[in-house]
């Protein structure tokens, strides 16, 4: 069949048309959003202030008085430091969150209008009366545990929040049993002196005067702890421990100041030569004191808390012993 040129003159002028109205469409739509996207670049920010602040951008730094304000542009990274004794905390603002307990965000007329609030906060906190013999509250906060009496009181802080809390007494001994991310923790107060221990765990676990410590220890198999709570205090009870044996020499260092930290002076003898074995348990124990927080740097260096002071430990092995040992305070 034949058709008409005319019918082809005509879809041709249709579909120019059409390709024509859409490419206008297009043009408008990538002119819209090249006009949102250069707008919103060159956003200008303006903080306002409710008290004296240092801010700091990626590239500036200003001194802000109350009620004073800053403007810029091209800045998504900005940090509010408060200065003159604040006890503010010092805070990052997110531009793309528009509301937090520390500022507000408004966008209008292609600016970005921050205000810096007063910093006042609510948070709950929980508070158990125990019915010790001198009376004593604890407040369980976020990172914060309180103990006080009519007279005393003390405050432990932790890396880590508390996920959940309980709090009991046995005599004249409080107690609250904590559980963080990665650990339980005991912390014991004693009304009567203001004296405190800290238990710490992988689980733990307290059933009338009694507390068992479960822990993970790298080089032993079993760790288990047992105490009592008594009218003279705490007492160790019962300490039951299982060390590994022939584990790799890279660890040897790491696993003998573990023994150490444990107590376990027996295995820590074991790890050594024939020319440091005559080293007594007291020895052991007056040279090292009480060790925490190790960390190995290498198979035979090793940092350590002893009784509160850095100390990195250097370490000789020969023959899978300890041949020597010295220390960088």
């Amino acid at each position: 069949m034949d058709f008409p040129s005319s019918l082809f003159s005509e879809n041709a002028r249709v579909f120019a048309g059409y390709h024509s109205a859409k490419a206008r469409a297009d043009k408008v739509v990538n002119l819209a959003f090249f006009h949102k996207s250069f707008i919103s670049y060159i956003m200008q920010t303006i903080i306002y202030t409710s008290f004296d602040c240092l801010i700091k951008g990626k590239d500036f730094s200003e001194v802000l008085e109350t009620n004073q304000h800053l403007d810029f542009e091209n800045e998504s990274y900005i940090d509010v430091y408060p200065i003159k004794n604040s006890s503010r905390p010092a805070f990052h603002i997110d531009v793309d969150i528009k509301e937090t307990n520390f500022y507000r965000i408004i966008e209008k007329d292609n600016k970005r209008l921050i205000f810096l609030l007063d910093g006042i906060i609510a948070k709950s906190v929980k508070i158990f009366h125990l019915s010790t013999k001198n009376a004593c509250t604890v407040e369980v906060h976020k990172n914060q545990v309180v103990f006080s009496t009519h007279n005393n009181k003390k405050i432990f802080s932790f890396p880590q929040a508390i996920t959940s809390s309980s709090c009991g007494e046995c005599f004249h001994i409080g107690y609250a049993l904590l559980s963080c991310q990665t650990n339980d923790i005991c912390i014991l107060f004693n009304t009567e002196n203001n004296n405190s221990k800290i238990l710490k765990g992988k689980k733990i676990s307290v059933v009338d005067n009694k507390i068992d410590v479960f822990s993970s220890i790298f080089g032993y198999s079993n760790f288990h702890e047992q105490y009592l709570i008594t009218e003279k205090g705490l007492q160790s009870e019962n300490k039951n421990i299982s060390a590994l044996s022939n584990l790799s020499d890279h660890t040897l260092a790491l696993r003998f100041l573990n023994a150490i930290s444990l107590a376990d002076f027996d295995t820590a003898r074991s790890m050594l030569s024939p020319t440091l074995k005559n080293m007594t348990k007291s020895t052991l124990k007056e040279y090292f004191g009480t060790l925490s927080n190790i960390v190995p740097l290498s198979p035979t260096q090793i940092f350590a808390l002893s009784n509160g002071k850095a100390v990195i430990y250097c370490f000789t092995i020969e023959n899978g012993t300890i041949s020597e040992i010295n220390d960088e305070a």
